[in-house]
């Protein structure tokens, strides 16, 4: 039978020695912990609640009733699983998982605290796109190591403050654009609170960002031109083949997202049919003979291609990719060379041959689902048609003939 409970974990102090408030979840002789958006002094927890005049926690009441809802939450998970064929077969992970998700239904933390208020809005994420949850919890743990262990406000999110953590992190070698998301991050869950209704301190008249303006560095173009990849392509005598393989393929499937590569199981009436790891939009992409070609070279037994086999996690394949792609750059001797490099020089030759920028944009799934994206869609030809101009304007490109000296 599958238990849920509260506690307090003094195992695993915070670096301001606090101490986080979890469910603990037992099933099949196993336990795993969830955590709850708060985490307060030792001396602050008694009978499974908070104690009044805790620091850090503004409103304790809401704070309790918070906690006891997630409990109730869990519970309610259990109770219906408990006694039933389904409750054998879940593994403890799948329980933690369905509890979890459970939980992020219910309304976000009532709480002055920013880090407790975005701490639930990350678990909200996680429901429903893990990998934006991880990119808000990066930007809460840079301002929990800015903060060393001191709460932080709704109130103390000023101006001052945030020209404070910019400076930090600029000592520490942030680049503009990495800042720039952090303070995306932070404006994004400062916005969700204002428009709580269960916050109803939070106001704009508190808003940071009339005065503080994002900054961001535009981003240096990661594209190769027609003349480098012809000669890439037809290159003899190279030994990192199969990075320049892998680097085409992705050129070849309209510069596909490296995740979403990794994780692709079949062909369909020779397409690829997939949804997007990143928003979660239907893809079809129609594979052309030199993308075939690679396919087959690399077939994999578990998915499509080998690399799922040989690598069981993403991130595996991933640093496996970034570095074939850093030797590659050395072999040709070219300062920098990612995979995003396929995705951008595939978009840079479909405009210089005369793609319209709509087309580019639904090729590479920058469409927003609305009306126009769905009959754009409807039509896959337009896609097919570019892909294949850009594939052959690469393999079958001829340099122009220098006019004869007068």
């Amino acid at each position: 039978m599958a238990t849920v409970k509260l506690f307090l974990d003094e195992l695993r102090p915070t670096k301001g020695g606090r101490f986080a408030i979890r469910l603990q979840i037992g099933h099949k002789s196993s336990k795993t912990t969830i955590k709850t958006p708060y985490a307060i002094p030792k001396d602050y927890w008694e009978n499974g609640q908070i104690k009044k005049r805790c620091p850090g926690i503004a409103n304790v009441a809401r704070a309790n009733a918070d906690i006891n809802k997630r409990l109730s939450k869990a519970t309610e998970v259990i109770e219906q699983l408990n006694g039933t064929a389904l409750i054998r077969r879940l593994s403890l992970t799948d329980l933690k998982r369905r509890i979890e998700v459970a939980c992020s239904d219910s309304d976000l933390v009532v709480s002055d605290s920013f880090l407790d208020y975005m701490e639930a809005f990350e678990v909200r994420k996680r429901a429903t796109n893990k990998r934006t949850a991880e990119i808000y919890g990066i930007t809460r743990r840079k301002i929990l190591a800015f903060q060393k262990g001191a709460p932080l406000m709704f109130a103390d999110l000023s101006v001052s403050w945030l020209n404070r953590f910019d400076l930090w992190m600029i000592n520490r070698g942030n680049s503009a654009n990495t800042r720039s998301i952090e303070f995306r991050n932070i404006r994004a869950v400062f916005n969700a609170a204002i428009d709580d209704d269960e916050l109803p301190g939070v106001t704009l008249g508190d808003y940071p960002f009339r005065k503080f303006k994002v900054m961001h560095e535009k981003t240096a173009k990661r594209n190769f031109s027609i003349e480098f990849l012809h000669a890439l392509y037809h290159k003899k005598g190279l030994k990192n083949t199969e990075a320049r393989d892998l680097f085409f393929l992705i050129f070849f499937l309209i510069g596909i997202n490296l995740i979403d590569l990794f994780y692709l199981e079949a062909v369909h009436d020779g397409r690829i049919e997939y949804r997007r790891r990143k928003g979660g939009k239907h893809y079809s992409i129609k594979l052309e003979p030199e993308a075939m070609a690679l396919l087959k070279k690399y077939k994999g037994k578990n998915r499509l291609l080998f690399y799922g086999d040989r690598m069981k996690v993403y991130n595996s394949f991933k640093k496996y990719a970034t570095s074939a792609m850093r030797e590659l750059a050395s072999e040709l001797n070219v300062p920098k060379l990612t995979t995003y490099y396929a995705r951008h020089s595939w978009a840079s030759i479909a405009r210089n041959i005369g793609v319209s920028k709509d087309d580019i944009r639904s090729a590479l799934g920058h469409g927003d689902n609305t009306v126009t994206d769905i009959y754009i869609d409807l039509d896959r030809e337009l896609i097919d048609k570019a892909n294949r101009q850009v594939i052959d304007a690469v393999i079958n490109y001829k340099p122009k003939k220098k006019p004869a000296n007068s």
